[in-house]
């Protein structure tokens, strides 16, 4: 599946639909796992094995991408926070230039 090059989708941020891929993957994944064991044949058992191996790679991409945004909000409360400490400071600054200056 690709994204088209539209304006509008390259301003969006692709995490969610991601996420939503690899969940409905999952739940695929999950479906394909409670067949009978004594049904699977030699081809079934390596697909499973390697659909096991995707599935535990997506696991890791979604705890990666859940800690990415945890990470970006994070960041955003922190350089919110600083800015008006920033500003303060710099007022601050002018005050003292202002006093020696008089």
């Amino acid at each position: 599946m690709t994204m088209s090059r539209s304006p509008a989708c390259r301003n969006k941020d692709p995490t969610p639909l991601l996420r939503e891929m690899i969940e409905n993957a999952i739940k695929t994944h999950t479906n394909v796992e409670s067949v009978s064991e004594n049904k699977i044949d030699r081809e079934t058992d390596d697909k499973l094995y390697y659909s096991k191996k995707i599935m535990n790679i997506m696991h890791e991409v979604v705890n990666r991408l859940n800690h990415l945004e945890e990470y970006k909000k994070v960041e955003k409360k922190n350089s919110t926070d600083d800015k008006p400490r920033q500003t303060q400071k710099m007022r601050d600054l002018n005050n003292k230039l202002i006093a020696k200056n008089e």
